[in-house]
């Protein structure tokens, strides 16, 4: 799992205005972590400027699954 990804599609149980629905691929990068977490790292445009917004995720009881 660990790597660059490439976004191809965005999942949300969020109503989203027009405005705020992404338009452009975002780079993701996920890092194993000791302690089998994980670390995503999104990079994304908004304003015309480059992002970049860090998410700690946690390992959960049920095997491949994390939380935010």
């Amino acid at each position: 799992m660990s790597g660059t990804w490439y976004v191809r599609a965005v999942v949300t149980d969020k109503d989203l205005s027009e405005e705020r629905r992404p338009r452009k691929v975002s780079l993701v990068t996920v890092t194993a972590l000791e302690g089998g977490d994980m670390e995503v790292t999104i990079t994304f445009m908004k304003e015309d400027q480059c992002h970049q917004r860090k998410i700690p995720m946690q390992r959960t009881d049920e095997p491949g699954k994390y939380r935010a």
